[in-house]
């Protein structure tokens, strides 16, 4: 296969990375909003669109990976980085090009990601300790205080639901 005609394919796989790559971001970025607006019937209806976005960037990566693949060499990111090198300046420039794009998307995508699990996170937390009040249970790790100021060793609250 011609470098050009490889370039070409190359160039097509990592645009549709790209593209596959910015909805995966909108995705997460709505899913921040219907998180924060507790819509828990549009954040499940946004992970299976992300299920189905990240299937199809793995598909892609391993159609990258196919394209790549040659017996003598193994594929991995320093094959990637060898033929773009070896590509006349124009093409390897714009595969570096879309290259660098689409790492600062997957990073973007990884960075909305780890808020999004940290708001999951908090509002796990806030249910359960919810919960524990309804059922009368109380952290032996945080002190309870009397009208007087001082710590109760033992709660003496009764359930909400007894109550």
């Amino acid at each position: 296969m011609s470098s050009v005609s490889l370039s070409k394919q190359l160039r097509q796989i990592f645009q549709q990375q790209i593209n596959a790559a910015e909805a995966l971001y909108q995705l997460l970025k709505d899913e921040n909003e219907a998180l924060i607006r507790r819509d828990y019937k549009r954040t499940t209806k946004i992970i299976q669109l992300k299920q189905s976005k990240s299937a199809e960037i793995d598909a892609l990566s391993h159609q990258l990976i196919k394209l790549l693949a040659t017996p003598a060499t193994e594929t991995n990111q320093n094959s990637l980085d060898k033929l773009i090198k070896e590509l006349p300046d124009q093409l390897g420039d714009k595969l570096g090009l879309l290259r660098s794009k689409l790492e600062q998307i997957t990073l973007s995508c990884q960075d909305q990601n780890i808020i999004n699990g940290q708001i999951i996170a908090v509002n796990k937390q806030s249910a359960e300790a919810a919960l524990a009040i309804l059922r009368g249970q109380f952290s032996t790790s945080e002190l309870t205080y009397g009208a007087g100021g001082r710590p109760i060793k033992e709660p003496t609250a009764k359930p909400i639901i007894k109550a």
